[in-house]
């Protein structure tokens, strides 16, 4: 991990931390008093920081990650002047927490790194409360600009560092967020730019900072698509579906 840079200014960064925080806003306000868990830390190390913004919103955060590598780098670099969250190390598909035990839930981009994913989904959906809100997000199987296709080039030529990647339709997803039990909101979806950009804009932002202007234009561009259009809004790399963990039913007495 120490090996790759962090890319927390990089233009595409900027515009993805914002699309989240859209995101967020739209599906999971309010977030004050509430009890937030994320899902992995790689954003916090390295890119967008979404958690320590939830805690500014007053959020009481949680987070974990399967690398205690990870873990502890992101306890390590917390901003000082924002609540540290509870952090621990764990894998999604085996959750540390008791049933019912969060009010809002946030995960882009975790359960697709493993083949069990449907387990992943089930732990999700164990530890949200009941009337509880999550978005979850997943790598876009029909992105338009075929991420999934520069993704799976990149991994047979060994130059894909994040391991093992499915990506799914939104039909898929969502009959799998169903089948689970939860209930399906509403749609979105983050990063609506051609892959190689945003790989081209971190090459240049840890290489020569100064020629991301050559990419921020373009990224600029997409961004603004992404703002204004419904469409682009629903087709971007990563998936993200609102869901809701329904409340149980009460029984009538007779």
């Amino acid at each position: 991990m120490e090996h790759l840079p962090s890319y927390h200014h990089a233009p595409s960064t900027l515009c993805y931390r914002e699309e989240e925080v859209e995101v967020i806003k739209k599906f999971l306000s309010p977030l004050k008093g509430k009890s937030f868990l994320k899902t992995d830390l790689w954003n916090e190390v390295k890119n967008t920081r979404i958690l320590p913004w939830a805690a500014t919103q007053g959020a009481l955060t949680f987070a974990f990650d399967i690398s205690d590598q990870v873990t502890s780098h992101a306890q390590k670099s917390w901003p000082s002047q924002i609540t540290v969250p509870a952090l621990c190390v764990a894998d999604i598909r085996y959750l540390p927490y008791q049933d019912n035990s969060f009010d809002r839930l946030y995960s882009m981009g975790t359960a697709e790194h493993t083949p069990d994913y449907r387990q992943a989904f089930q732990e999700l959906f164990r530890v949200l409360k009941p009337g509880g809100q999550a978005v979850i997000g997943v790598p876009n199987k029909y992105d338009p600009f075929l991420r999934p296709l520069l993704v799976w080039g990149l991994q047979k030529f060994k130059l894909y560092s994040f391991g093992y990647e499915k990506s799914f339709s939104r039909r898929e997803l969502s009959h799998q967020l169903k089948e689970i039990g939860f209930k399906v909101v509403g749609h979105s979806s983050l990063l609506f730019m051609p892959g190689f950009l945003r790989i081209l804009d971190l090459f240049l932002y840890t290489k020569k900072p100064q020629w991301t202007i050559i990419t921020k234009g373009a990224i600029n561009f997409f961004h603004f698509l992404y703002q204004k259009s419904k469409l682009a809004q629903k087709h971007g790399y990563l998936l993200a579906v609102a869901v809701e963990k329904p409340r149980p039913l009460r029984s009538e007495n007779i």
